[in-house]
This record gives structure tokens, C-alpha cells and sequence, in this order.
């Protein structure tokens, strides 16, 4: 049934007769969504005011509603920076490097705190951002040192034009999304880009169709009609993909005049549409397939290349089940691409294989929130293992539950009825940041008064965490090295078998792994960390000179940022991507180096635990703590020290190729040995 709507015509191409395609919003109530019957564009009618929009996004309470806080929270910051990230991936794979290396300048709408503008600027364009939020806006000001104006786009009085224009999940809360993208062209130089990237109905997110409506959420475009906007204003599409979900293109602007066939929707293609994530949402999947129908052939859903090799080197037999002598549920990050998280969680179920023997395991994960019913399924198992890994952090999975990364409820330990093994956890709070909620100090107490075992994988950690903990429970707290140090031990004849292959070339091989996630924590403000890492590349300038091959080394995607100083400095030097790559991978890859210079924990104790010559850029304590349990304080390098570059290249002259960790390891498995004892005693109990 069409609708005439006479107050205002579709804002994309001025017809002014509508058909309703849904009428609720995500929380039930009444929000009317309109196709335009001439090119299908989705719309709210009524609009917000302006006056609305005003008080929804410059006083801060959009960002209350869909970022948790009016102040952007460090879990937000980190999100929206890994996001940054990608976009900048997407862009550089599309265009090329070169491309982008090119641009001189770029302008970004509704920037937040300016994730991909910092980006941008480290590549060496000159850059500025507007975004109507305060808060947000002066997160990029102070911590990124970026250009921001607030205000909204419409209003600001731009002084010059851009090569690059970038826009993300903005155009579905304009008011008038096509004097919007008609401002965007006008701001472009010739030939300049424009990126950004919205919903689409035609992969609506959420689990109903319900979900995907929201109030803030004035405009709804498919693919079909974002597309049709961008092309009847100028602009040719050079890309349009799907990037976490979400319609991504990527557009040129071309002569006024150049004309393209413009396509466009129909309020039945949409309404078929609603109505497959209608009938998905409630599981009849068996729908008509007609209602897939597409009108172009994009490209598939991209997807991070995780490089590290999937395939298993090693030859591992199968365990009967039915055998195992003990059943343990381990509660872990079993889903991490982080190379250092697979390292370590596979090398703590391997050490207990190792020790107790043929073990059965049950995974599950450590940032699902703990109820009875999962007590009750863990009870049915031998024994629960938590960890290893930096677990003690508040803001990884930030809750009010337990203050740290397990989200239990103090009051479940008294439930638990088997035994309880806290393995190999750290303590890894930054140096200066915040400290823990209340509840982690009751909610602390009550894992030590209920585990069996209570391991943590250095003495730093140790003399922290027993600070929280009542005179009582300070004593059962005990020394459990990280089992990623012990891996020559515990993967020994796998790597007797990849030694056997590997060939040392002339130069000796160094891997360099710079971590990203929490750069503000780790290097402080954006000017600093570019001092930081302009040193690191001039000291890897002059290691080239010498005849070292430099290897730049990922653990996660964003360490890959590194490379953005490289590039600036015109360093070229292979990177090796172990993002998602198997322990036997890992393993292989680390072995090939005579010596790293790490960041990260696992950076270090993976080529420790492979009897690889290591040296700690420290910026978090729990570094200094490693160093200090195996007797190398001598390896350790402030990565704020005013001498970074002639301590980096003379700690590597002095340790490249020099282990000497024979009686340090001993120590750390005969103390193993020892907590392993205690674990099995509490199994046979």
C-alpha cells in the first residue's frame, strides 16, 4: 500500500510517495522505516529536529547510549583503534601502498577520537577531523595530538581541499544524506577519494530484524541505494565490499558530467529482505530463494589473511578418550589469534600431559560470565584449570563481576566441588594505569581461599597480587613459570625433528615484535611514541649496516603498525604474520632467529623457552619481573630511555647468539615439578 508523505520528498531523488517496510526499532517501540517507491531508499519518518540532533551527539549522549560512557572508556579506545586498523589494511590492499603514500591530505567526518586519522598522519599525510562530540574529539586532541574541530560537517567552513575523504557510520544519521555527499565532493580535489562505510540491509546484523532499526538510525541503505547516491553526485565506486558486516566502499571523484547507468532498488526487493531476516531470526531457514536475490555480484566478505601456517608439522597421536585418567575443564582465551596467547594455552594443556599423564580436556571460555549452571557442568570434571596468561587485568574484559578477566560471582567459589587450579597467571597491570574496582579484592580473596592450586608465573606478580589478600591467604600463592619457557622440554622431540631442517644462513638473524595494542600505555602520547619508534628504526638502520637480517615479527594484526615507521623511513625488511598460526608454527618460525627484542611477554619467553637469545624493550613491569626470575637483568632495555638506540646496539652486540640459560631453566622445572605434586595429590584426593 503506498503512502504519500507531501512535507518532505525522498532525499535522494525528491519523489515524494513512500511505501512502510517495518515500523519497530531494537527496543520494541515505534520507529517508521519508509522505501522511497522510485530508487527504494529506507528513511525514518518523522526525522529528528535539529535541535535533537544537537543534544543526541555535541552534548555526549549518543555516545552514553551506544559507546557505554559520554568519556571514551580504554576498551572503547582500543575497539575502535583495532577497527582503525582495518580500514587502513583495506585501503592500502585496495589502492596499493604507493596509492596512499601519494595522497598529501585527508579529512575525516564524524572522526571519534581519531583512530585512523593517527593512522594517516604516521603514513605522513597532513590531516584533520571534525566530530560534534567533546569528549570524544578531545581524546584525539590530547593522547593523538590530531586536528579536530567540533562541530557537524554541514556547518564547518572548510579552508582548503582533500585528496582523501573518509566517513564511517555517519551517512545513516544524516539529515539529508545527499547535500551531505554533495558537500564531500565539493571538498575533494579532482580525482580525490572518498571512503566510508554504513549499515546495509542487505546484511543486516543482530539477532532479529528488530535489532537492526535504531533511532539514531535515521537513513537505511542497502547496497544497491548507497551505491546509486554515490554515483548520480560524481563519484565512481572503485570498491564495494563487506568489512566486519558492513558496506564498505571506497569512491573517485569524477567530472560533474561523467554519467554512469544508475541503478536502483524497490521496496519489494527491501521488504523481501526484512522478511528473510525475519524468517532466519526465527528459524525457519528453509526460505524462498528467491528472496537472495542480489542485483550486483560483490566481492566476498574480507577477511584478515591469518599468514601463519594452519598445517601440523608434527605428527601427534590420536588419544582415546575413553582412556584419559583424568578430565579437566580449562578455562582459557581458546579462541585468541594472538600468537602468544595459542603458544601458551596449548603449552599449559601440554605440561599437563607432560606430568600427570593422559588427560581429557574440555575447553571453555574465560570472558563468558560464570552462572551456577556452569559450576554445575564444571563439577562433573576432575579438576578446572584457569590460565595462564596476564589474567589479572581490568580492562581486557571489563566487568563489575569480578574486577578481572574471569567473570565470576564471589559467591559461585563456594559452589565449585572439585579442585581448582590457578596456572601460570600474571599480574599485568601498566605502569600507570588505574587501579582495580573493589570488587576485585573480595572477589581475589575467594579464588585463593578456594583453589587447590595457585600458581602465578613470576615473583613480581606474586608480591602484587599478595598485597590484596588477607594475612591467611598470602602464603598459598606460589612460583608456576610460564610453561611457553619450558618448551624445548615439553615439544623436545618435535623440535629435535625441525632442527634437523633448519638451515643457518650467513648473517645472523634477528626477529623484532613491536606491540600496539595499548601503544598509549606502552609509549605514552602520539609525539612520544614517534620518538620511540623513529629511534627503533634508526637503530635498525644501522643493524642492517652491520649485516644482520631484521625480521619484523606479529604476534596480533595491529603490530603490523610498525611498519608505518618503516615505511617512512624507507626501511624494507620482511615481515612474518603469525596471527592465528598453529603452536608447531610458532615454534618453527621462532627457531630460525639467533636472537629477539620483544615488547611482549610471549615475545620473550617463547625464544627463552627455545634457548633463543632474548632482549626486553620494557615498557610493562612484567617484563622486568621475567628478567628478574631468570637472573637477565642485564637484558632488559627501557624503551623510554634517552639512550634507546646505543643501548639497543650495544646490548645486541653483547647478546646476539648468547644463551647461557641452562641453570635458570632447571630451576624453573624443577619448581614446576614441585607445584605439579601438589596438583596431582589434589586429583587423587
Amino acid at each position: 500500500m503506498k503512502e504519500e508523505y507531501n512535507k518532505r520528498g525522498c532525499y535522494l531523488c525528491e519523489n515524494n510517495t513512500f511505501v512502510k517496510v517495518f515500523d519497530r526499532d531494537r527496543n520494541d517501540e515505534t520507529l517508521n522505516n519508509y522505501s522511497c517507491t522510485n530508487c527504494g531508499f529506507v528513511m525514518v519518518l518523522p526525522r529528528l529536529s535539529m535541535d535533537e540532533q544537537t543534544k543526541l551527539y555535541k552534548e555526549g549522549n549518543f555516545s552514553k547510549v551506544a559507546r557505554g560512557s559520554k568519556k571514551p572508556a580504554s576498551s572503547k579506545i582500543r575497539s575502535v583503534e583495532s577497527t582503525a586498523w582495518l580500514y587502513y589494511q583495506h585501503l592500502t590492499e585496495t589502492l596499493s601502498l604507493e596509492k596512499i603514500q601519494s595522497l598529501k591530505n585527508s579529512l575525516e567526518i564524524g572522526c571519534g577520537a581519531g583512530s585512523f586519522l593517527r593512522l594517516l598522519k604516521i603514513s605522513g599525510l597532513d590531516v584533520k577531523g571534525i566530530e560534534p562530540d567533546l569528549n570524544m574529539a578531545q581524546y584525539g586532541i590530547d593522547q593523538y595530538e590530531l586536528d579536530i574541530e567540533t562541530g557537524f560537517f554541514e556547518d564547518v567552513v572548510l579552508e582548503s581541499k582533500y585528496d582523501l575523504i573518509s566517513s564511517f557510520h555517519v551517512i545513516e544519521h544524516i539529515e539529508n544524506p545527499t547535500l551531505f555527499v554533495r558537500k564531500v565532493y565539493e571538498s575533494l580535489q579532482q580525482g580525490g577519494l572518498f571512503y566510508l562505510e554504513c549499515p546495509t540491509l542487505d546484511n543486516m546484523y543482530g539477532t532479529d530484524e528488530k535489532f537492526f532499526f535504531w533511532k539514531p538510525h535515521i537513513n537505511s541503505f542497502s547496497d544497491v541505494t548507497i551505491r546509486f547516491l554515490l554515483e548520480k553526485e560524481g563519484f565512481e565506486v572503485l570498491n564495494l565490499t563487506y568489512l566486519r558486516g558492513f558496506v564498505n566502499v571506497i569512491a573517485i571523484k569524477r567530472e560533474k558530467d561523467f554519467q554512469l547507468n544508475l541503478i536502483t532498488d524497490s521496496p519489494k526487493r527491501i521488504k523481501d529482505i526484512i522478511k528473510l531476516k525475519i524468517n532466519n531470526s526465527s528459524g525457519a531457514y528453509k526460505v524462498n530463494k528467491s528472496l537472495k536475490y542480489k542485483l550486483y555480484s560483490y566481492k566476498k566478505k574480507l577477511e584478515r589473511n591469518l599468514k601463519g601456517n594452519k598445517k601440523k608439522i608434527f605428527s601427534k597421536s590420536k588419544k582415546d578418550v575413553h582412556s584419559s585418567k583424568y578430565k579437566l575443564a580449562h578455562i582459557g582465551f581458546h579462541n585468541s589469534t594472538n600468537a602468544g596467547d595459542i603458544a601458551l594455552f596449548e603449552s599449559v594443556r601440554k605440561q599437563y600431559e607432560y606430568y600427570l599423564g593422559d588427560v581429557e580436556f574440555k575447553l571453555f571460555e574465560l570472558h563468558n560470565r560464570v552462572s551456577e549452571r556452569l559450576i554445575a557442568k564444571l563439577n562433573t570434571y576432575d579438576g578446572i584449570i584457569i590460565g595462564g596468561g596476564g589474567l589479572f587485568l581490568k580492562d581486557t574484559n571489563e566487568n563489575d563481576i569480578s574486577g578481572w578477566q574471569w567473570p565470576i560471582p564471589k559467591e559461585l567459589y563456594a559452589k565449585i566441588e572439585i579442585p581448582l587450579f590457578v596456572h601460570a597467571v600474571g599480574y599485568n597491570r601498566f605502569r600507570d594505569q588505574g587501579e582495580f574496582i573493589a570488587e576485585f579484592n573480595l572477589n581475589l580473596n575467594e579464588l585463593v581461599n578456594a583453589s587447590s592450586f595457585i600458581g602465578l608465573r613470576n615473583s613480581g606478580s606474586i608480591q602484587s597480587i599478595q598485597n590484596y589478600l588477607g594475612p591467611g591467604l598470602k602464603s598459598k600463592i606460589c612460583f608456576q613459570p610460564c610453561p611457553t619457557t619450558m618448551l624445548d622440554i615439553l615439544y623436545r622431540d618435535e623440535i629435535e625433528n625441525i632442527n634437523k631442517n633448519i638451515v643457518k644462513a650467513g648473517k645472523k638473524k634477528i626477529a623484532v615484535n613491536i606491540a600496539f595494542d595499548r601503544h598509549n600505555l606502552r609509549y605514552g602520547r602520539q609525539s612520544e611514541e614517534n620518538d620511540i619508534m623513529n629511534t627503533l628504526c634508526d637503530a635498525i638502520i644501522e643493524l642492517k649496516r652491520q649485516d644482520f637480517e631484521i625480521i619484523n615479527l606479529v604476534h596480533v594484526p595491529r603490530d603490523e603498525e610498525f611498519n608505518l615507521w618503516l615505511r617512512k623511513k624507507n626501511i624494507k625488511i620482511e615481515v612474518i604474520n603469525l596471527v592465528g598460526a598453529s603452536i608447531d608454527k610458532i615454534i618453527e618460525v621462532y627457531k630460525q632467529f639467533d636472537l629477539v627484542i620483544g615488547t611482549r611477554g610471549h615475545a620473550q619467553m617463547i625464544p627463552f623457552g627455545l634457548d633463543i637469545s632474548i632482549l626486553s624493550l620494557v615498557s610493562h613491569d612484567k617484563l622486568i619481573y621475567f628478567l628478574n626470575d631468570i637472573n637477565e637483568n642485564g637484558r632488559a632495555i627501557e624503551i623510554k630511555s634517552n639512550r634507546l638506540k646505543s643501548e639497543l646496539l650495544s646490548k645486541v652486540q653483547e647478546y646476539s647468539g648468547k644463551k647461557s640459560y641452562e641453570y635458570s631453566k632447571a630451576n624453573l622445572c624443577n619448581q614446576t615439578e614441585d607445584n605439579f605434586k601438589i596438583i596431582k595429590s589434589s586429583l587423587n584426593d
